[in-house]
């Protein structure tokens, strides 16, 4: 009797498991095509407000429908209800690995700490779930509806690298113009698929000359706005490529956000001649980055365009230490 009892407990929980895990997960998946889909916007509501739905919604119909819920099985069940919509996500294109990855941080910690206000509510009464928990699922699905009609300010991203060169700037300028980065990325970010630059080609010099930055997802188009050699080269980003090529078990996926959430505005490099002789070359990137809240985007744009950076100075690096062995070896 007591095996007939635990083996009906065992079914009922996963029962319960299981339709609170896909019910929630579906929740989410709506409000996200609401967001995206209709909306176009990448804010809260996709990255702080679909989760906690989803945390929510999972302890209560759980509890509900099991008799009661601990903290440990909220998180669980949340985890597991983010890990099914991520999954599903990626099965019909949706979305990529990497910006999966990168929402599932926020995502986790919305989802639980909504999760266990879920898991409060039934024990406030005899009712497993308070009558008026059912007018927030309205509230959720409505506010990429009011974000849209929000005035955001669209999040900027300025992002200064240094490095100390052995050469002065007169010796560095002829590089800036025309360089390939002969090293395979090392950055885990850029052999998952994000953006990375390649090579940078210069037609001409001065004011209005174009210079085609060659990234690993296509070609970034600029105009030169500062030419003063050799202390200071500036120029405007005309056309940015995809910031990255999704990460999926099937080519072809194109999110919205692929297009126009990360936007290059412009940049410059500034040589500062040291006292030793030796020069320290600033690099600055200015960026418009259109996901919300900005507050949680920034420092993962900001770590990729550092990265961009480093990899450009490393090769500057070695091509200025080639030009002055070749010099030494003509010496002799």
């Amino acid at each position: 009797m007591f095996a007939s009892t635990r083996t009906r407990y065992i079914a009922s929980a996963t029962t319960a498991l299981v339709d609170s895990v896909v019910v929630s997960a579906l929740l989410g998946l709506l409000l996200n095509l609401i967001a995206v889909g209709v909306f176009k916007n990448y804010t809260a509501a996709l990255f702080l407000v679909a989760p906690a739905l989803m945390g929510f919604a999972a302890s209560v119909l759980f509890a509900r429908w099991n008799g009661s819920i601990t903290i440990r099985q909220s998180l669980g069940v949340n985890l597991l209800s983010l890990l099914f919509a991520a999954v599903v996500m990626l099965l019909v294109k949706w979305e990529g690995l990497i910006c999966l990855a990168m929402a599932a941080p926020i995502a986790l910690v919305a989802g639980s700490i909504c999760g266990a206000a879920g898991v409060t509510l039934p024990r406030r009464g005899t009712k497993p779930v308070p009558p008026g928990s059912a007018l927030l699922l309205p509230f959720f699905v409505f506010v990429p509806w009011g974000e849209a009609r929000l005035d955001l300010a669209t999040p900027a991203s300025i992002v200064s690298t240094s490095i100390v060169l052995p050469a002065t700037p007169a010796e560095i300028l002829p590089h800036l113009p025309h360089f390939t980065i002969e090293a395979e990325p090392d950055f885990i970010g850029f052999r998952a698929g994000i953006a990375y630059l390649l090579a940078t080609r210069t037609a001409g010099t001065g004011l209005g000359a174009a210079r085609d930055c060659i990234l690993s997802t296509g070609t970034m188009v600029e105009r030169i706005t500062t030419w003063s050699p050799p202390h200071h080269l500036a120029f405007d980003v005309v056309e940015t490529p995809p910031p990255m090529l999704e990460m999926s078990p099937d080519a072809g996926v194109h999110p919205p956000h692929l297009h126009d959430t990360f936007v290059s505005k412009r940049a410059e490099f500034r040589p500062e001649t040291q006292a030793d002789g030796t020069t320290r070359l600033t690099g600055t990137s200015w960026n418009e980055q259109r996901l919300w809240p900005g507050w949680y985007g920034l420092p993962w744009s900001g770590a990729i365009v550092h990265a961009i950076h480093q990899r450009v100075f490393e090769q500057l690096r070695v091509d200025i230490e080639k030009d002055r062995a070749r010099r030494r070896l003509a010496q002799h």
